[in-house]
This record gives C-alpha cells, sequence and structure tokens, in this order.
C-alpha cells in the first residue's frame, strides 16, 4: 500500500460503515473501542447486536481473579514482554492493577523488561533476558531460563 492509496482505503472504510449502518440502523462510527470505522467488529456489532469488551476483564471475570488475588499473599504475572503495551488493556497489567488494589507484593517474570518503567512503578521483577548469556540461549533454551527464574523467585519470596 502506497500513500497515494490511504485516501481510497479511507473511502472504502467509510462506504463499509455507512453500507452496515443501512443494514443495521446503528452507526459503528460512533461505538467506543471499534476505532474510525468499526474493522472487523463491524458487522458483529452493528448486525449482531454484539460488543466491545476487553478481553483481560472478561477472562478475569471468569476465572474470579480478583477474589483469588483478594486472599493471597503475592501475586506474580508476566509475558513474554513487559513495557508499556503492558498496561494498556492487557492481561499483566489488569493482573497488576487488582494486585495493587488489594495492597499485594508484586512480581514478574517475564522474556525481557522495561526496567525503568518497572522500577518506576516499584515492581519487582526477573527477566529471562538478563540470567541467559544470550537472546540466542534464551531462545533455544526457554524452558531452561523459565525454570531459572522460578527458582530465583523461589528464593526471593524464601520458600
Amino acid at each position: 500500500m502506497e500513500e497515494n492509496d490511504f485516501p481510497i482505503a479511507d473511502g472504502l472504510l467509510l462506504n463499509w460503515a455507512e453500507s452496515l449502518q443501512l443494514k443495521s440502523g446503528k452507526d459503528i462510527r460512533e461505538v467506543s473501542g471499534t476505532r474510525v470505522m468499526g474493522g472487523i467488529a463491524a458487522p458483529g456489532i452493528s448486525i449482531l447486536g454484539g460488543r466491545i469488551e476487553s478481553g483481560s476483564r472478561w477472562l478475569a471475570k471468569l476465572l474470579n481473579l480478583e477474589v483469588a488475588i483478594e486472599y493471597t499473599d503475592a501475586v506474580v504475572t508476566g509475558e513474554g514482554s513487559i513495557g508499556e503495551q503492558s498496561f494498556m488493556g492487557k492481561g499483566p497489567g489488569l493482573v497488576i492493577e487488582l494486585a495493587r488494589k488489594y495492597k499485594k507484593e508484586i512480581y514478574v517474570i517475564a522474556g525481557r523488561v522495561n526496567a525503568e518503567l518497572l522500577k518506576a512503578e516499584k515492581i519487582r521483577y526477573i527477566a529471562l533476558s538478563e540470567l541467559a548469556p544470550s537472546m540466542d540461549q534464551l531462545v533455544e533454551q526457554h524452558a531452561r531460563w523459565l525454570g531459572e527464574a522460578g527458582k530465583a523467585l523461589a528464593k526471593i519470596l524464601d520458600v
């Protein structure tokens, strides 16, 4: 796609949104979470009556995660790479939010971390990339380094 194609794409998306509105009576451009033209969710919202919902919040509710966090001493979460996006609706950010709500100790285990961000957030972490001698070895022997992270966390928690 070239820069000259963007006005054409915008026109097609607008046509898509208007067509769905004619069919359903619902203007998807006004639905929170759909961005400008509704994207892939547009038909589900306009024709089938669907709604946009946070996947992490839906799963947390299904698992009764908040209650589990309320009645635990410490919370461990993680993902492949922890950074600013982790706090923008992703699961680890929600876990951290709930842990803070109940004043729990928080630990993050991740392949890579934005250390400055986690230090600023006062979150303790174990980065597999800091344990493994190289990223190649981390990728090739990920189970080994995840095990090492578990051992490091056990030492921290004194278990």
